[in-house]
């Protein structure tokens, strides 16, 4: 075991990063600042997780993180690749990622997906045999769970992945769909419709590590300078608002790895990460009208009358800015 502010793995949602910053400074380590918070004992990363708080393997280029797009002919190799595969199909391009958009009137065949073969399996190997097309490393994404080909029928059946990753930094922005269905007896990918990144290129995980700067210690001496807000409730009418200063007996548990997300807006892909701050309040900081408030939450589990009462607060995780704060943590209160 070792000694450190305990983590959490936060999923943010599906949005884009923060626009271009031109004149953003290059990246540089916070100065450690020594905090008071509650200090719990956590086990060790595994070896393939994301490295957070490790000194920078690269320098940081620019912020947000300009997302290098593939020399040209990328679509004119993906146009060619998917002629082969299904000549009359129509193939729609998303130009500022450089990834494909849909796939319209698609027939290509999955002859291996015979009665009690998996059919997202027959799916995936599909599309790394496809490279030029697809742009797509599936170990960086969430399957779907297994079903049996002969579950497949004459009906069209969309299937949705998401990804969890690019190379070894959590993201959860990009999202691919597919259709199936069966016809003459072979089950077939029919359409495809996706918004996504296309797999990562040499150094990006450096980079994107490297600009990964926020420490828990910076981003602790932030939140207990910040007034956390929350409203104050009367059988879910809202009644009044309160803000809470962090106590030194609070718990604070800084997330175990940042998250990242993309904006192609102003044409160019641009790059932004997160990093979360848990605030559970201790018991002994109870107020009549923090424990009435949206701070104030139920475990998950249903049989238990047990709560918690505290604040999430969502940092840019190369700036340190605060980004947003949320009272409540898991739940939505009314």
């Amino acid at each position: 075991m070792r000694r450190a502010l305990s983590f959490l793995v936060v999923l943010a949602a599906c949005t884009g990063g923060d626009p271009a910053k031109p004149d953003a400074p290059v990246a540089t380590p916070d100065a450690p600042v020594t905090i008071d918070a509650t200090i719990v004992d956590v086990p060790e990363m595994p070896a393939d997780a994301a490295v957070s708080d490790a000194a920078p393997l690269a320098r940081c280029p620019a912020y947000p993180l300009p997302w290098l797009i593939s020399p040209q002919g990328t679509q004119a190799a993906a146009a060619a690749d998917l002629a082969s595969i299904s000549p009359g199909a129509t193939l729609t391009w998303n130009d500022p990622v450089d990834t494909l958009q849909s796939i319209a009137g698609m027939d290509a065949m999955l002859p291996g997906c015979a009665d009690g073969e998996d059919v997202n399996a027959q799916v995936m190997a599909f599309l790394a045999a496809h490279p030029a097309l697809f742009q797509i490393d599936v170990t960086e994404w969430g399957v779907p769970l297994p079903l049996d080909c002969s579950l497949i029928t004459e009906d069209v059946q969309t299937f949705s992945m998401g990804r969890t990753r690019v190379a070894s930094h959590p993201l959860n922005q990009d999202l691919f769909t597919y259709n199936l269905k069966r016809v003459g007896g072979v089950v077939e990918i029919t359409g495809v419709y996706a918004i996504y990144l296309a797999t990562p290129y040499a150094g990006v995980d450096d980079q994107m590590t490297a600009c990964n700067t926020l420490t828990a210690e910076g981003a602790a001496s932030t939140a207990r300078s910040t007034p956390l807000p929350a409203v104050v409730l009367d059988q879910c009418v809202a009644t009044g608002n309160l803000t809470y200063q962090i106590h030194d007996n609070d718990t604070l548990t800084f997330a175990r790895a940042e998250n990242w997300g993309w904006d192609a807006s102003t044409g160019q892909v641009l790059l932004s990460a997160t990093r979360t701050l848990r605030v559970t309040v201790n018991p002994l900081n109870y107020t009549a009208d923090l424990l009435a408030s949206t701070a104030r939450c139920p475990v998950t589990d249903p049989d238990s009358e047990d709560f918690t009462v505290g604040f999430d607060i969502t940092f840019d995780a190369f700036t340190g800015e605060i980004l947003f704060i949320l009272a409540g943590l898991d739940c939505v209160v009314c």
